[in-house]
């Protein structure tokens, strides 16, 4: 899934040179958090995702979320930053349309 990002990066045509090491971690999170990023402005993509709450997520909310974590991880974005997308919280699941449309956003926002 982080690999598909990447490659969406560069569909979307954003000047992503990633050269680092991926490490995606499955460790247990405090509330209700699913996934959290650790690698913001590193050259590194370090991702936890909590293995209980991934396994009983949506298949759409897993992608909006990842998406959410690795536009911190790998575009450098902050909380509001970018759409949607970007906002801190992911209380609810999503639609594919939803994650289309705000994934689009966010990769927007970062072209203009």
């Amino acid at each position: 899934m982080i690999n598909f990002f990447l490659l969406e990066c560069e569909k979307f045509l954003l000047d992503i040179r990633f050269e680092g090491n991926i490490y995606a971690i499955f460790e247990t999170l405090e509330g209700n958090t699913i996934a959290l990023s650790y690698g913001m402005n590193d050259k590194d993509i370090v991702i936890k995702v909590d293995p209980a709450k991934w396994a009983n997520s949506s298949i759409e909310k897993k992608w909006y979320v990842l998406y959410h974590e690795l536009g911190h991880d790998v575009l450098n974005l902050n909380h509001g930053e970018g759409g949607k997308m970007m906002f801190n919280f992911a209380d609810r699941d999503y639609s594919w349309k939803e994650f289309n449309d705000d994934k689009k956003y966010m990769f927007d926002y970062l072209l203009n």
